[in-house]
């Protein structure tokens, strides 16, 4: 699933290590990355169309400090309909099992963080006809979306 979401990414870090060591270095590199944060795989999810055709993977899961948006990823066939939004709406109103913080949530400014994140709540990310504006936050949870 990695592997076909990075195909054709606007994420400049995945477009990089599949520049430099091929789309296969570029999916393990991200599942090492959501392997290595404190998080139960269970909370990952796949979506689909109502018509069961499959969109993509969102990645709720806990950092060493906070609930954060772990990884949102559309694959290539499914892009350009507004799944983002949808996948990172949906991974910001999913808690965490136990009380704690706000969801946070990070990018570079190619990916869903500039696409999807000013929509869902989430200030600072630029504008893009993807994002919502004047929807506010999923379940009062706003939190940075700063890209480097």
């Amino acid at each position: 699933m990695l592997r076909r979401v990075g195909e054709g990414s606007l994420d400049a870090h995945t477009r990089h290590t599949a520049a430099e060591h091929g789309p296969d270095a570029a999916a393990r590199k991200e599942l090492d990355l959501l392997r290595w944060l404190p998080s139960p795989r269970g909370w990952w999810r796949l979506a689909w169309t109502p018509e069961g055709e499959l969109v993509g993977i969102t990645v709720p899961v806990r950092n060493h400090g906070d609930p954060i948006v772990g990884f949102v990823g559309v694959l290539p066939e499914q892009r350009g309909h507004g799944y983002a939004y949808d996948l990172l709406v949906e991974t910001t109103r999913w808690r965490p099992p136990s009380p704690g913080p706000a969801t946070r949530s990070s990018g570079n400014a190619s990916t869903w963080c500039a696409v999807a994140a000013p929509g869902a709540g989430y200030p600072g990310a630029g504008s893009h006809p993807l994002s919502r504006p004047g929807v506010p936050g999923p379940g009062g949870w706003p939190g940075p979306c700063s890209p480097p």
